[in-house]
């Protein structure tokens, strides 16, 4: 049988007030150690005579045999607001649109993690300040480069482990038959000798720059509770990327075209600096090698990147997918696992300049 949970929201909102979360989480840490008191007294009384069986229910179904566990989870739309009570301003409002994400283990210990996100919006509403509608839209979605506004989704990933212990020689050969993954991931691994693989996905996006704006929400996120749950994140982000170098892993990650902002004011309606990246292409595998005698293996780092500059004067810039400056780089680091010699090579491929007076 498979035990499956499904849940579906048509829509959540949530408000960040600093002083009344303080006070709802030193309420629940209360509440807490008040319950664990009160049922741990409960259990030494009754013993295991009351214990409720939570197991969810279990259904089968033939187009899942391989999977004993699923979760699925989608909701409709997403909005944070980021509030100063004590200023009576809301410095933040955030909307997120067609949130879905799934986990699934199967028979064999692996797992499979994805989601995804249709579309997100991010704006200004601080009404206190002289900032143009332009300068509000904090980041937004931007067009695919021929006047097309995107229509994939905005955010994906995929993350996958392997139980390479578990696995027969036929199980390795079908071992990504099932999966979409890029060709050159299934070139590498075509042995299945894989431990997991995360491939992450990110729709062309465009953020709009303003210096005491950004300097304020960074305060904001980097104090009280937000900065304590970003640290967190930071610190298991970190022992996440530091477990994966030791690992035989996977790692693809495309960020389509990205694109920063800077206007001349905030107030402003036209002019400014367009910063583009390019397609951001960020790739790691391993790579075996004899070295002296023994089969040794290199973490391979890929990163490919352009950069490209746009100014804007007194007109809306047209063309910005062929900005005036951009050049085209490629890094890539090898690092062997029992030596302590690292080797890096890079170069830029192309490199162009157009000057235009107006």
């Amino acid at each position: 049988g498979v035990n499956y949970i499904d849940l579906s929201l048509s829509h959540l909102t949530a408000q960040w007030n600093p002083s009344t979360v303080i006070a709802l989480q030193r309420f629940l840490g209360r509440m807490k150690k008040k319950t664990t008191n009160i049922f741990t007294s409960s259990s030494s009384d009754n013993g295991d005579a009351n214990q409720v069986d939570l197991a969810p229910q279990t259904t089968t179904t033939p187009e899942s045999v391989d999977v004993v566990f699923s979760v699925k989870a989608d909701i409709e739309s997403i909005c944070i607001y980021l509030n100063k009570e004590y200023q009576q301003r809301r410095i933040l409002d955030t909307k997120v649109t067609g949130v879905g994400i799934q986990f699934e283990r199967f028979r064999d210990e692996s797992r499979l993690l994805q989601g995804s996100i249709a579309s997100i919006q991010v704006w200004d509403p601080d009404l206190s300040t002289l900032t143009s509608d332009r300068n509000r839209r904090i980041l937004k979605m931007i067009n695919d480069g021929r006047g097309n506004l995107t229509l994939q989704q905005v955010f994906s990933f995929q993350y996958r482990t392997f139980n390479r212990q578990n696995a027969s020689s036929s199980d390795k050969e079908c071992l990504f038959r099932d999966m979409s993954l890029p060709l050159w991931v299934e070139v590498k691994s075509s042995s299945g000798d894989i431990d997991d693989f995360l491939s992450i996905n990110l729709a062309p996006i465009e953020f709009n720059y303003l210096r005491e704006r950004s300097a304020e929400l960074a305060d904001y996120l980097n104090n009280g509770l937000p900065g304590k749950g970003m640290g967190a994140t930071s610190k298991a982000a970190q022992s996440f990327c530091e477990s994966r170098i030791k690992t035989r892993s996977f790692l693809d990650v495309v960020i389509d075209r990205p694109r920063v902002f800077v206007p001349r004011s905030p107030s402003s309606v036209t002019g400014g600096c367009y910063l583009s990246l390019g397609t951001v292409a960020i790739k790691s595998w391993f790579e075996e090698a004899l070295v002296q005698n023994v089969i040794d293996w290199y973490r391979v780092l890929d990163i490919k990147l352009g950069l490209g500059i746009t100014v804007e004067l007194f007109e809306p810039a047209s063309g910005l997918e062929n900005p005036d400056t951009y050049f085209d780089t490629k890094l890539t680091v090898m690092k062997p696992t029992t030596q302590k010699v690292t080797q890096v090579r890079g170069g830029i491929e192309t490199f162009n300049i157009r000057l235009s007076y107006r």
